[in-house]
C-alpha cells in the first residue's frame, strides 16, 4: 500500500474512532438509581471536585470549553441538585461553583466507574506492551498538535 492510501485508511479509521467516542461522551449513562448523566455532565462534576470551588472561569479553562458552555453545564446540573452556584464574594462577577451532597456522591460514582472502565480498556489492550500504548499516546499528541495547526491555517491552504 502507498504512504498515501496508508495515512487515508488511518485517517478514515481515526474518523470512526472519534465518530464512536463522541457517541460514548453523548449517551446518558446511569450513576444511581434514577440518575442519569451524559459523560460531559459527570466530567463536570469531577473538574469542580467534592472539596472544590472553582469559578467558572476557572472550569473553563480546565475543562478546555467557553464560559458559555461552563454556565450552561452548571445551569443544568443546579436544576439537578448536582451543583450550587453563589458570588464570589472577591469579585462578585464571577461564579464560583461547590458540589452537593449529591453532586460529591455522583462525582465520586463516577471516578469509581472510571477506574472499573480504565481497567476493562487496559484489558482490551492486553496485546500491546507498555511501549506500544506509549507509541500510540504520542500519535495522538501529534495528530492533536497536528490537527491544531491545520484549523490555524486552512484557508490559507485552500486558496
Amino acid at each position: 500500500m502507498e504512504r498515501v492510501e496508508l495515512i487515508r485508511a488511518l485517517m478514515e479509521e481515526k474518523r470512526r474512532g472519534m465518530e464512536a467516542y463522541e457517541r460514548y461522551l453523548n449517551e446518558k449513562h446511569l450513576y444511581a438509581p434514577g440518575m442519569m448523566l451524559y459523560m460531559r455532565e459527570a466530567h463536570f462534576l469531577t473538574a469542580v471536585g467534592p472539596g472544590g470551588e472553582p469559578t467558572v472561569s476557572e472550569l473553563a479553562a480546565r475543562l478546555g470549553v467557553t464560559h458559555g458552555a461552563v454556565s450552561q453545564l452548571a445551569g443544568r446540573l443546579e436544576k439537578k441538585g448536582l451543583v450550587q452556584r453563589t458570588a464570589n464574594p472577591k469579585d462578585r462577577r464571577q461564579s464560583i461553583v461547590r458540589l452537593t451532597d449529591a453532586g460529591k456522591e455522583l462525582c465520586r460514582r463516577h471516578q469509581a466507574a472510571d477506574q472499573r472502565n480504565y481497567g476493562y480498556i487496559s484489558q482490551w489492550l492486553d496485546g500491546f506492551s507498555d511501549e506500544e500504548v506509549s507509541l500510540v499516546l504520542r500519535y495522538e499528541a501529534r495528530m492533536r498538535d497536528l490537527f491544531e495547526t491545520v484549523n490555524k491555517d486552512i484557508g490559507e491552504r485552500l486558496l
